[in-house]
């Protein structure tokens, strides 16, 4: 699986995680796996947004690929494997525009708008689009625009991750995993 995931995304992951719903199965195979519980989920999904479907529990499994994959991910041994908060990892003022600037999107705008848009939403990672675009309504109409391309169109997430693709690619960032590609790497 490294292998093929490392072909295919052009990064090698260092653990694989798991979801186990608790209400049909009790995750059997992955405790005989080796597989690490982690702890529990809330119940609510991405799509549960207004909390109308109850909660299906489900508990979290990773299973490391190399022994060292904290180090490698850039966390502290003595503190374990806490949860990363959601701005862990931008650096600087300027990390969108290093990660996505200049993604060939087919029009340069849109590229410009990805990277102000991932900009203002590092900022508040936990604020609806409308509150972080601070209720703008043409830049909330250019978002929804962004995301609404058709399937043939340049805004593909593999233009979006050219940019940091290709930083990674640079002999300064070459044993370095970012935060953006850890994210990517669950299952």
């Amino acid at each position: 699986m490294p292998g093929d995931f490392e072909k295919k995304y052009d990064c090698r992951p260092l653990l694989v995680e798991s979801f186990v719903d608790t209400t049909h199965f009790d995750g059997a195979c992955y405790k005989a796996s080796n597989w690490r519980l982690l702890g529990t989920t809330c119940g609510r999904g991405r799509q549960d947004r207004k909390m109308e479907a109850s909660p299906s529990h489900k508990d979290i499994y990773i299973y490391p690929l190399i022994d060292d994959f904290r180090q490698r991910m850039g966390l502290d041994i003595i503190a374990g494997m806490g949860a990363l908060g959601p701005t862990d990892g931008i650096d600087s003022d300027n990390w969108a525009e290093n990660e996505f600037g200049g993604a060939p999107l087919g029009d340069k705008r849109l590229s410009e708008r990805l990277v102000s848009i991932a900009t203002a939403k590092s900022k508040t990672p936990d604020a609806l689009i409308g509150e972080v675009l601070k209720g703008n309504k043409a830049a909330i109409k250019g978002y929804y625009r962004m995301l609404e391309r058709p399937d043939e169109s340049a805004f593909t997430m593999e233009n979006v991750l050219l940019p940091h693709r290709k930083q990674k690619a640079s002999p300064a960032r070459k044993e370095r995993n970012t935060e953006l590609e850890i994210r990517y790497m669950s299952f």
